[in-house]
């Protein structure tokens, strides 16, 4: 009985080598399955297209070697992706450091400046300022530049701490709540020891200067005078506010009305308002 190929009708004898669908058991010229040399050369079963297009079932397991060696190339792949990846995360943390390195030799460069400025300017006032004193101050300045101070607010008179420090948080939420949607404080304590008939001041800390600005900026719209939110300032510069305050409330006490009090960046100073119609209201001596 003749047999043809199943692909291009030709017939198929002994010298045509030819491979047999293992699913139909039709024979194929070799040339015409279009399988390569490496492919024929293995133990290999082969489906005609009108069975299994292109399909090769290896006659043999895959060996346990074969797996782990791809096992191996998947776990060295991943080992190396992820030594990359903390590779990329250490750089970041590097540079940020380098960031912060070099704003702080910034800071101490302006500091320098401000010291040689204070010694030229005035040695007596230079010989009393040391620099340590100045790195101290920026120090503090930068802690207390995340806190707000709140003044006249009633203490509870609850025995537990916890209950205690719940009712500041609620006294806290009913004063700004008008404000509209302020940062939240992450932390806040009474200052200093209780004392009768006398109501401690209420630290607000915040997790940054933005939000304490926020919160400043908010408060000069409540209408509610009888509690003062102030920022939390220095001794130094509480004694400088002070100071300025008295010189202000001494010339207004003189005569000069062309005067006024305003505070910039948490700092007191008195500025002249001007008056078309009088150049200077300052008393004459």
């Amino acid at each position: 009985m003749a047999i043809f190929c199943l692909v291009c009708n030709g017939a198929v004898t002994p010298s045509t080598p030819s491979i047999k669908c293992s699913s139909c058991k039709k024979y194929c010229h070799t040339k015409c399955s279009r399988l390569d040399s490496g492919s024929l050369d293995t133990n290999v079963s082969w489906t005609c297209p009108a069975c299994s297009p292109s399909l090769l079932v290896p006659t043999t397991p895959i060996s346990l070697s074969a797996i782990e060696q791809l096992i191996a190339k998947q776990f060295l792949k991943l080992r190396t992706e992820l030594l990359t990846e903390i590779s990329q995360l250490i750089d970041d943390k590097f540079q940020q450091f380098n960031n912060r390195i070099a704003t702080v030799e910034s800071d101490v460069k302006k500091l320098q400046e401000e010291v040689h400025s204070l010694q030229t300017g005035s040695s007596s006032e230079a010989s009393s300022y040391k620099v340590s004193e100045v790195v101290s101050e920026i120090y503090d300045r930068n802690v207390r530049s995340k806190n707000v101070i709140l003044y006249n607010i009633p203490e509870s008179s609850a025995q537990s701490a916890e209950v205690r420090v719940n009712d500041d948080v609620s006294q806290i939420i009913s004063i700004f709540e008008p404000l509209g949607n302020l940062p939240q404080p992450k932390k806040l304590y009474r200052m200093g020891p209780p004392k009768p008939n006398s109501i401690r001041p209420l630290k607000l800390i915040y997790e940054n200067n933005d939000e304490v600005m926020c919160v400043l900026r908010s408060n000069k719209n409540n209408t509610n005078k009888r509690f003062l939110c102030n920022p939390d300032l220095t001794k130094l510069q509480r004694d400088n506010t002070a100071e300025i305050i008295n010189d202000f409330n001494m010339r207004k006490s003189r005569g000069e009305t062309d005067i006024k009090l305003i505070y910039r960046n948490n700092m007191a100073s008195i500025v002249g308002i001007r008056n078309s119609g009088n150049k200077s209201n300052r008393p004459k001596n």
